[in-house]
C-alpha cells in the first residue's frame, strides 16, 4: 500500500509544538483527504545530521519503507551547521568548507538510495532558513546567512540531480523569523509548521 515517509531533523519531528501538529503531521492530513488509503510513517529524530540520515537509510527495514512510498519529504541540514556554532562564537572561526564539503558528500549518498530504492517516489526536500536574526546568537546572522545561502545551493542542485522538488522553506521564514519561530528561536512555531506543510503540499 502506498505510503507518504517523513524524514528529517527536528523539524519533521515537530519539536517544540508536537508530533501532531508538525508539518509532516499536517501535510499528511491534506493528502489523506485525495489519498484516503495512504500510509503515514514518521521516522525523522531530533538532532538528526545529514550523516546520521545517510546511516539510517542504510537500513534494510528503512530501504522497504523507501520501496513503498509514494511520496518522501526531507529535512536535513540544519544540525550540521548548528554543531559548529559554539566554535564559532569562541572565536575559534567557523569551518565552513570543511562542514559543507561533508553535507554535499552525505546528501550525494542520500540521493543514491533513495533512488536506487524507489526511482519513481516524490520526493521533495526543504531549504534551510537562517534562524539566527531571532537568536541568543543574532550577532552572527550575517556569517550564518552567507553559509546556509551556500548550503542551500548544494540542496537545491541535490534536487536537481536526484529528481527532487525545492521546497523554499527560507524564503518563508527570511524576515519573519519572530513570527514563525518558537520560544528557543530555532524550531518552527504552529504557524510557522502551518506554513511549511503548505509549500510542501504546492
Amino acid at each position: 500500500m502506498p505510503s507518504y515517509l517523513a524524514l528529517g531533523d527536528s523539524i519533521t519531528t515537530g519539536y517544540g509544538v508536537g508530533s501532531d501538529y508538525s508539518f509532516a503531521s499536517l501535510l499528511f492530513k491534506k493528502l489523506k483527504l485525495m489519498y484516503p488509503h495512504l500510509i503515514y510513517r514518521n521516522l525523522a529524530r531530533n538532532g538528526l545530521t545529514t550523516g546520521q540520515l545517510n546511516t539510517l537509510l542504510d537500513r534494510p527495514e528503512l530501504k522497504s519503507y523507501i520501496k513503498e512510498s509514494a511520496i518522501i519529504t526531507i529535512t536535513i541540514g540544519s544540525n550540521d551547521l548548528l554543531d559548529s556554532i559554539p566554535l564559532l562564537i569562541s572565536g575559534g572561526g567557523f569551518p565552513s568548507k570543511k562542514v559543507l564539503v561533508n553535507i554535499h558528500s552525505n546528501l550525494n549518498w542520500i540521493g543514491k538510495q533513495l533512488r536506487s530504492s524507489n526511482p519513481n517516489s516524490v520526493i521533495k526536500i526543504a531549504s534551510i532558513y537562517n534562524p539566527l536574526p531571532a537568536s541568543h546568537y543574532a550577532a552572527y546572522s550575517h556569517l550564518g546567512q552567507s553559509l546556509v545561502d551556500r548550503l542551500n545551493s548544494s540542496i537545491a542542485y541535490w534536487a536537481k540531480k536526484y529528481r527532487a522538488e525545492l521546497v523554499p522553506v527560507d524564503l518563508l521564514f527570511k524576515g519573519r523569523e519572530a513570527l514563525l519561530l518558537g520560544p528557543d528561536g530555532i524550531h518552527p512555531n504552529r504557524a510557522g509548521h502551518g506554513l511549511i506543510a503548505e509549500a510542501f503540499a504546492r
